[in-house]
C-alpha cells in the first residue's frame, strides 16, 4: 500500500564557509561568510495545515524562542572558527547505552571529538578537542508528526575561486585542494540519533569506504613512519590483549622515492621492525558514515528509501546539534588541505504523514 505523505521543503538552516589561507601547515583557517549567512532565511514554512519552525535558545527567557523571522551566524552560534584536523574516533566514550535519556536531552550534552596526536606518548586515545570544528545548536518544532530529511539543495563543494587562486599562489595542485570535500564531515545529533555525513562517494567507488580510525603515520614529517624502541607505531582506536596483538616484521630495504609524501604516505625506515598488517590481530575501529544520497529526499520521489535525520511528534520541540569538521583519519586529510576552501549548504525537508 502506498504511503500518503506531504513533503514540505524549506531551508531550515544554511551554512556557508569561506577561507583565509593559512600561513603554516599546522592549521586551516576557515571563516564564516556573513554574505551567505541566513539573514533572509524563511524559518517558518508551511503547507496547508503543516508547519515546521526553527528556533534558538534564548537565555533571557531560559527557553527556546521561535519568535525571530531571521537568524544570522551569531544567532546560531557560528562564530568565526579555526578548523584543525580532529577525529570522530572514540565515539563510544561519550555516546553509549549507559548515558541516561535525560542527560542526552540536556543542553550540556554535545558530540565530542579527539584532537591530533601532537605531543602525546599515547598511540591510542588522544585528548578531547576543545576547538577546531564548528558546532551549533538549534531546535525544530512541527505542527504534526513528520520525519526530517535533507533536501536536494544540500551540497558540499570546493570553492573554485579560492582554490584556483591558492593553487596559483602556492603551487599546490588545485585537484589536491578540492579533495577537502572528501575529508569533510557533517554530523547531526539528537537525543535519539547520531548520523555522520561524508558528503559523496569517492571516485570509482560504488559505496563509501570505511575510514579506519588507525594506521601508521609520519607525524614529524621526516619522510618515515614514526617508530619507538625499534618498532613502528600503530596509532588509533584499538585494544590489545592476549589474543589481539600488533605483529611486526623486519625491514632492511632502502627508502624509495615518494612523489607525494604526506602523513599517510611515507617510507619505512631501514632497520626498524615494521607493522605486519597481514598478521596483526587487533581490530581497528571503523568510521560509520552515510552520504547525501542516503539522506536527501527528492520532491518527486518522497517514498524513496533514505534515512531521516530525526522524527518529530506533534508539537514536539527537538534539539539538533550540527557539527562541521575535517576527519583527521580520512586518507584525503593531507597538508594541502590546510589551504583549501569549501562551501557547505544544508537544507531540510519535512515529510508529513497524511
Amino acid at each position: 500500500m502506498t504511503r500518503k505523505v506531504k513533503l514540505l521543503l524549506g531551508a531550515a538552516s544554511i551554512f556557508a564557509l569561506g577561507v583565509a589561507t593559512s600561513v603554516t601547515a599546522t592549521y586551516a583557517y576557515f571563516s564564516l561568510s556573513e554574505k551567505n549567512s541566513i539573514d533572509n532565511l524563511n524559518v517558518r514554512f508551511s503547507a496547508e495545515e503543516n508547519t515546521l519552525e526553527l528556533g534558538v535558545w534564548d537565555d533571557s527567557i531560559n527557553d527556546v524562542s521561535f519568535s525571530q523571522e531571521s537568524y544570522n551566524n551569531k544567532d546560531l552560534g557560528m562564530e568565526e572558527t579555526k578548523l584543525t584536523d580532529v577525529s570522530g574516533m572514540y565515539e563510544s566514550t561519550w555516546l553509549n547505552d549507559s548515558v541516561p535519556l535525560e542527560t542526552r536531552k540536556s543542553r550540556d550534552f554535545v558530540p565530542t571529538f579527539r584532537g591530533p596526536y601532537r605531543g602525546t606518548l599515547s598511540v591510542n586515545d588522544t585528548r578531547v578537542a576543545t576547538g577546531g570544528y564548528i558546532q551549533h545548536e538549534f531546535f525544530l518544532r512541527s505542527s504534526n508528526p513528520c520525519s526530517i530529511y535533507l533536501s536536494s539543495s544540500s551540497k558540499v563543494v570546493p570553492n573554485d575561486t579560492n582554490n584556483t587562486k591558492t593553487s596559483n599562489e602556492s603551487g599546490v595542485l588545485k585537484e589536491d585542494l578540492d579533495e577537502v570535500v572528501n575529508a569533510s564531515r557533517i554530523s547531526f545529533y539528537t537525543y535519539d540519533s547520531y548520523t555522520v555525513l561524508k558528503p559523496y562517494l569517492e571516485k570509482d567507488k560504488d559505496k563509501p569506504y570505511e575510514t579506519e580510525f588507525g594506521g601508521i603515520m609520519d607525524l614529524n614529517g621526516d619522510g618515515y613512519y614514526d617508530s619507538r624502541d625499534g618498532k613502528e607505531l600503530l596509532y588509533g582506536e584499538y585494544e590489545t590483549d592476549s589474543t589481539h596483538q600488533v605483529a611486526y616484521k623486519s625491514h632492511n630495504e632502502s627508502p624509495k622515492e615518494i612523489a607525494r609524501k604526506n602523513v599517510f604516505n611515507a617510507n619505512h625506515k631501514e632497520g626498524i621492525d615494521i607493522v605486519d598488517f597481514e598478521n596483526t590481530t587487533v581490530d581497528i575501529k571503523k568510521e560509520k558514515t552515510i552520504t547525501f544520497d542516503d539522506m536527501i529526499i527528492k520532491e518527486d520521489e518522497p517514498d524513496m528509501d533514505v534515512s531521516p535525520i530525526t522524527t518529530l511528534k506533534k508539537d514536539e520541540i527537538k534539539r539538533i546539534i550540527v557539527s562541521i569538521y575535517l576527519e583527521g583519519w580520512d586518507r584525503n586529510m593531507t597538508s594541502s588541505l590546510y589551504m583549501a576552501s569549501f562551501d557547505v549548504n544544508i537544507s531540510f525537508a519535512a515529510l508529513f504523514n497524511l
